[in-house]
């Protein structure tokens, strides 16, 4: 079982390979993974990519709402907000239950961080609980769970136990782009309203 989604009822406004050849990791519950489509939001393959794996970028369509989707192996596509890019920034608003993993790295406890960026620890979580998640974000491609108000774990620390919901990401400047060059000449279109 895996992630889906409704019928489609949005539009494709936009096609385009600006992240063709990305290595995209599936970013969902432990032990399950997401839908895949024959097209956009439209017709679901009953194919599932399972969470951790990695597939390439060939293709990226943004739909009226804003969302994005990767056509990646086999001719299918995925919404990207299932999906982490490297050197990926954005902000993602969840629902969901993660488990910290016991690893050797520390001896008190897995770090519980003021903010992503700062690295001002503020205390630890235990190995092996369970902790409530209301946001995620991508710093240069680095996973980072909200766990309560100016709460931040590495994500590499933690498996997605259950998830309720999951909106999708809020990148700078609109764009899921990885490619500087790329992102200046996206951003600008958006800006002149050509995307």
């Amino acid at each position: 079982m895996g992630q889906t989604a409704s019928a489609a009822t949005k539009q494709v406004i936009k096609e385009d390979d600006y992240n063709k050849g990305v290595t995209a990791t599936v970013n969902y519950v432990k032990g399950y993974g997401i839908s895949t489509w024959k097209n956009v939001d439209e017709t679901p393959t009953r194919h599932y990519l399972p969470t951790g794996t990695q597939w390439i970028v060939n293709h990226v369509s943004m739909l009226t709402d804003n969302s994005f989707w990767y056509l990646v192996g086999n001719n299918e596509w995925a919404s990207a907000k299932y999906y982490d890019l490297n050197h990926e920034y954005n902000n993602q608003k969840m629902n969901a239950v993660i488990t910290i993993k016991n690893t050797n790295t520390f001896r008190k406890g897995v770090p519980i961080f003021s903010d992503t960026t700062s690295y001002n620890q503020t205390g630890f979580v235990k190995f092996n609980n369970d902790y409530q998640v209301f946001s995620r974000q991508l710093v240069n491609g680095k996973n980072w769970y909200n766990v309560g108000q100016n709460q931040w774990i590495e994500g590499q620390y933690a498996d997605i136990k259950s998830e309720v919901s999951r909106e999708d990401k809020v990148y700078p400047d609109n764009l899921p782009d990885v490619n500087q060059k790329n992102y200046n000449f996206y951003q600008n279109k958006i800006k002149n309203r050509q995307l």
